[in-house]
């Protein structure tokens, strides 16, 4: 992770173990995690939740998940 990173936007079409993999360096290096909702129509992950900064879903990711 570069040390300047201002941020890290994660995407659930990525593998899951990649995203908690690439989440938990970005934490360890201070850098804010962003999960984009989309994709994945299962539930996030809740190792995955604890290591996220902003859930950022659109208006229809936010009714599936509430």
């Amino acid at each position: 992770m570069d040390a300047g990173a201002g941020a890290l936007l994660l995407q659930r079409e990525v593998p899951e173990e990649v995203n908690l993999a690439a989440a938990r360096v970005a934490r360890d290096a201070g850098v804010l995690v962003v999960l984009d909702a989309g994709g994945e129509e299962g539930p996030l992950p809740v190792e995955l939740l604890c290591l996220v900064d902003v859930l950022s879903p659109n208006e229809t990711e936010l009714a599936r998940l509430t």
